[in-house]
């Protein structure tokens, strides 16, 4: 019962198979409201903001910049063509939210804090970055993009550097010691909290910026 809906759901994943080819796997429902989000991109520019809202309809984009946002943060290096979940109320005003996936090749160490995620989404031909390029045709969502930046990334927001270390610090209250048992005494690594949080914010911002999506304007 997502969301607590008592209605039927499309649920469509990205994942690798042992063939290292990235495949569509439908987990509920099916892929008419998929297919069609997709032929109603292709070909035209939502510039016009009558197809932008047409589009709005289709896609929970305020979520899907939120998503957006999460892996570019936290420079996930196993997406966007691999490991993501989209899923849709099968309702007349149904649309489709991404989700979370397999995320766990973040924040790596090497190729580092300094990496240019964006890249992926300005280049890439997959379905999450053929996506995101139409969307940012429109002025109106690359205002929506900076305004989320706004949201999240100051005023102690949920990527801000202080909710960050807040949330880093009882995450690792939590697991530490079991972590310590696991590895048989190792020292927590805090490299998250000494490098990525410190760092991350100003350049994932200068990488925005030169994608157009943030200004040196800041919303009021």
């Amino acid at each position: 019962e997502h969301f607590g809906s008592a209605n039927s759901w499309d649920v469509i994943r990205s994942q690798v198979p042992l063939t290292f080819q990235p495949t569509l796997e439908l987990a509920h429902g099916d892929y008419a409201a998929w297919d069609d989000l997709f032929m109603f991109l292709k070909g035209r520019n939502l510039a016009d903001y009558s197809l932008y809202q047409e589009a709005v309809k289709k896609v929970d984009v305020t979520g899907f910049i939120d998503y957006l946002l999460v892996n570019l943060y936290s420079a996930n290096q196993d997406w966007p063509w691999n490991n993501w979940t989209a899923a849709r109320e099968r309702v007349p005003d149904g649309r489709f939210r991404f989700f979370e996936w397999d995320s766990d090749i973040s924040f790596l160490k090497s190729p580092g804090v300094t990496t240019r995620s964006i890249d992926k989404l300005e280049g890439e031909s997959n379905h999450i970055p053929v996506l995101y390029r139409a969307l940012k045709a429109s002025p109106e969502f690359k205002l929506l993009f900076a305004d989320r930046i706004q949201k999240h990334f100051f005023n102690n927001g949920a990527l801000s550097k202080s909710k960050l270390t807040e949330t880093f610090q009882v995450l690792r209250a939590d697991v530490e010691d079991m972590i310590a048992q696991v590895y048989g005494g190792e020292p927590f690594d805090t490299y998250i909290l000494d490098t990525w949080i410190p760092q991350r914010q100003e350049i994932l911002i200068q990488h925005l910026s030169s994608a157009g999506l943030w200004s040196t304007i800041k919303a009021p």
